[in-house]
């Protein structure tokens, strides 16, 4: 199909760009190839989107194309809505059609229950359950319901286990661990609407080009360097 011809021409140019790998295993910055500062029109926002292995997503721009990490990408994202959520104490939360149980050891039962005023910030709705164990009666609006336990074990886990030399306060470290786990996952389908949502979304972000842990959120390959490596 024309797509598939599309994405096999861009795998291609993707293979010939492991040639420019530096040590930290990212593209070499340049002027022509950049993490940084790609300037977006709304009119680019309106153009063509093509997801290569449901990983990333290719958006042409008025100078080049922009190929965006839809993981890192939503990460940002929902770091930046959480962030904003804890600043303007409120978030909309959906009610759960079956509330989930959640059991832990009495020590992971401590921190959850100190952590259970900045859940309701970011629009979880967890209450205490009896001895160690507490309901998620809801989640955020926008976010897709049914990982709630998943996410909340992983999450306990993280702000006990994160790196030390960080020194994060606990909010900061459960901000972190929220959008990392909700962000859109490698491998998953998007459709037009969906990249075209998370594209706008990411370059509204404060810092739309990087993850709080400091990984690329896309790059921008410029038209003439395009055309270098075709000449």
């Amino acid at each position: 199909s024309v797509d598939q011809g599309k994405e096999a021409k861009f795998e291609s140019l993707l293979d010939q760009m492991q040639d420019r790998k530096g040590i930290s295993g990212t593209i070499a910055a340049s002027q022509d190839v950049t993490p940084l500062n790609a300037v977006v029109l709304d009119s680019d926002l309106e153009g063509e989107y093509l997801q290569l292995h449901g990983t990333f997503i290719l958006l042409p721009t008025h100078r080049g194309y922009i190929l965006i990490d839809q993981q890192n990408a939503h990460e940002q994202v929902l770091y930046e809505k959480f962030s904003q959520s804890f600043a303007q104490k409120e978030t909309a939360t959906q009610q759960s059609l079956f509330p989930v149980t959640l059991q832990f050891s009495t020590q992971d039962a401590i921190l959850l229950g100190e952590m259970i005023p900045d859940l309701h910030l970011l629009g979880y709705r967890v209450e205490p359950f009896g001895k160690d164990s507490f309901v998620v009666q809801g989640i955020p609006a926008d976010l897709e319901p049914g990982n709630e336990k998943s996410t909340i074990e992983r999450v306990i886990e993280d702000v006990k286990h994160y790196p030390s030399e960080l020194r994060l306060d606990k909010r900061e470290k459960l901000i972190r661990s929220m959008a990392f786990h909700h962000a859109i996952r490698s491998g998953k389908r998007l459709s037009r609407q969906e990249m075209k949502t998370l594209a706008r979304e990411l370059f509204q972000c404060s810092r739309p080009n990087l993850t709080p842990s400091r990984r690329p959120t896309y790059m921008e390959f410029k038209i003439d360097y395009l055309e270098k490596i075709f000449s």
